[in-house]
């Protein structure tokens, strides 16, 4: 793995045997403040009207989104409870040594610290937990408001975005539940659609023609 520094200012990771980004080298940050926040919670605030969010993401990676989404909890005073997994967690000390803390705020360590399958306060706001474990194994014992898909590319990584998997993860929403991606593809639309899921056109972030976000109603 190699942190680099991404168009922003941000870092992200290079993963070499992979020859893939954890986050666009376009922005980091950006990347992740426009697919995940802005249309994800952001948008589930709007569209919904709701004051308390359960947030699922698939792939902690670098912890930047539930970084990101802690501050958008203490900003806005939003409740916010977030399940993540992470089948491979980075080496702590490669995450230390990510820019976050003095782009974002120094409860960016706090949540990469944090304890994994244990329920950790960060906030009044705020709660996350971190469960070491393949989507393949997970049970989710509710169901959310979002579902944060960011798996690396189909390309690199195509057994996460298998028809079981993307099924998985939209049986896991509720009825109003945002499914947001920034991925965009013909055959991921199809799979949300065929999962009654209502396709929703979003552009992408940093230049890119297209993301998906999609609503189970």
């Amino acid at each position: 793995m190699e942190i680099v520094s991404s168009k922003d200012g941000s870092n992200t990771i290079f993963i070499n045997d992979l020859d893939e980004f954890y986050h666009s080298p376009r922005g980091a940050i950006s990347e992740s403040e426009y697919v995940f926040i802005q249309n994800g919670i952001s948008a589930s605030l709007e569209l919904f009207n709701i004051k308390e969010l359960s947030i699922f993401e698939l792939g902690f990676g670098t912890g930047l989104n539930s970084t990101l989404s802690y501050l958008y909890s203490k900003k806005n005073n939003i409740k916010i409870n977030y399940n993540t997994i992470e089948k491979y967690p980075i080496d702590i000390n490669i995450l230390n040594k990510l820019n976050y803390k003095d782009k974002l705020n120094p409860e960016f360590e706090e949540i990469i610290n944090s304890n994994w399958e244990e329920i950790i306060e960060i906030h009044k706001n705020f709660s996350i937990l971190k469960n070491k474990i393949d989507i393949k194994e997970f049970i989710p014992l509710k169901k959310y408001n979002i579902v944060f898909f960011d798996a690396f590319a189909k390309s690199k990584q195509p057994d996460i975005w298998t028809d079981q998997i993307i099924k998985k993860t939209c049986d896991m929403l509720i009825n109003n539940g945002i499914f947001v991606t920034y991925a965009c593809t013909t055959s991921l639309k199809k799979q949300l659609i065929s999962n009654g899921m209502t396709l929703i056109n979003k552009n992408g972030a940093l230049g890119k023609r297209e993301m998906t976000f999609a609503i189970k109603y």
